[in-house]
């Protein structure tokens, strides 16, 4: 596999969609506070409290008893075991926060709901930006490539014509420290992408660490004003329309 796997930026967000554990979170949360309904419910469902209590005494109890001055012999007594039971049963008839609970409850299953997009719009933001890293970083190292090969050019011709007395030593020197800086560009430029293939495959799993990218379209931008923008904005935007939510709950 490795570099024969080619991966387009509509699978990877995909799959980062599918296997990243902020959306499996967030899906998890949106579970939860659906639950919350039912705990606002609860405060006005009936509620039985049972109490109960069972003594036993193990020691016996001894007295003597005195008659003007005749003692009876010693009584001894064990006393019983003893048991009790208490049950009531309550219903109330209305609570006060009953209905703002339950209104604050369908509000935050929104909220969830708008943060499991919020989760997913960064996701798919950080998955986007690793993906056209690596695009830039293939786009450099094919022209540094291109310039190192220049640079062995220059390097052979400059070496002939100091043979010939053409140029200086100088000349030869110059061309072989553009080739060690090209090689470190190189370097780098390569150690860049493979870093950028690695967090793009942890992030979108089920993808090997090396793979090859395609060019998607090119983004078209659109022609609208700041106002048309700013409402484009307040519309798609999870983190604002969260953030409303939470000051609604």
């Amino acid at each position: 596999h490795g570099n024969d796997y080619r991966l387009t930026l509509a699978q990877a967000y995909s799959l980062a969609l599918k296997n990243h554990e902020g959306i499996t979170i967030a899906e998890k949360e949106v579970v939860k506070s659906k639950l919350l309904p039912r705990k606002a419910n609860s405060i006005m469902m009936p509620r039985l409290n049972v109490y109960g209590e069972y003594s036993r005494y193990n020691d016996p109890i001894d007295f003597e008893v005195d008659l003007n001055g005749f003692l009876l012999p010693p009584i001894t007594t064990r006393p019983e075991e003893q048991s009790g039971l208490n049950i009531n049963l309550i219903q109330p008839i209305y609570d006060g926060t009953w209905m703002p609970r339950r209104k604050q409850a369908q509000q935050m299953i929104a909220k969830s709901e708008k943060d499991y997009g919020w989760n997913a719009q960064n996701i798919l933001f950080q998955v986007a930006t690793i993906y056209y890293e690596i695009l830039k970083n293939k786009q450099y190292i094919s022209i540094t490539g291109q310039y190192l090969q220049r640079s062995q050019e220059e390097n052979r011709i400059a070496k002939i014509k100091f043979m010939e007395g053409a140029v200086t030593e100088d000349a030869v020197l110059n061309t072989e420290l553009k080739i060690s800086s090209a090689r470190t560009r190189l370097l780098a430029e390569k150690n860049a992408v493979r870093l950028a293939q690695k967090s793009l495959s942890l992030l979108v799993g089920d993808i090997p660490e090396e793979f090859d990218v395609e060019e998607p379209e090119e983004l078209r931008l659109k022609n609208e004003n700041f106002e048309e923008l700013l409402g484009a904005a307040r519309q798609d935007r999870m983190d604002y329309r969260s953030a409303q939510s939470s000051v609604e709950a």
